[in-house]
């Protein structure tokens, strides 16, 4: 009996030991999509060739980026190019398909408008390695990923009671 006693003794305190985690809606009110979103990301041009292209991700000057919005000449969402699926394109293609004509649909759940608050958007599903698309007036104004989520949701645990909110140490904060 003492030892049963005993083991939900230690059972309970190691329960009230664990961190409480915090779910994201609860850690970024207040924020807006364009509080975090990387603004004016490099936009892929529809109408240029994917060699264009190319070139230009591979010159001096090229995007940091692996995810690229596809816009056309009003600079409205027409899909999206990651580095990979612009890499499968044979080369002998390049110079003669438009950037549009190979461009994926970007979901709907991906695309938000720029004064979406946060906690909306961490409780929409998400597809791992996705950005977000940021729209203001139906154009792309910017991009959030996965680490800006993350890093706004650290940066909010700071300035709260840190007792309270204990950010596990990869920035996992419950939706992922």
């Amino acid at each position: 009996m003492l030892l049963g006693v005993a083991l939900l003794g230690k059972r309970f305190m190691r329960r009230r030991a664990r961190p409480r985690r915090v779910r994201a809606g609860e850690r970024l009110g207040g924020l807006l999509a364009c509080d975090v979103m990387m603004p004016r990301p490099f936009l892929a041009p529809g109408w240029w060739t994917v060699q264009a292209l190319v070139e230009q991700l591979l010159g001096p000057d090229g995007p940091r980026h692996r995810m690229f919005p596809v816009v056309d000449l009003e600079g409205r969402l027409v899909g999206r190019l990651h580095l990979a699926e612009i890499a499968a394109i044979d080369p002998r293609a390049r110079r003669t398909t438009t950037v549009a004509a190979v461009a994926r649909p970007v979901p709907a759940e991906q695309v938000v408008e720029h004064d979406v608050p946060l906690e909306r958007i961490v409780r929409r599903p998400h597809c791992p390695g996705r950005d977000i698309v940021v729209e203001q007036d139906g154009r792309v104004v910017g991009l959030i990923a996965v680490a800006d989520l993350q890093r706004a949701a650290e940066l909010e645990a700071l300035q709260s009671d840190a007792a309270d909110h204990r950010v596990p140490w990869n920035g996992s904060f419950g939706w992922q």
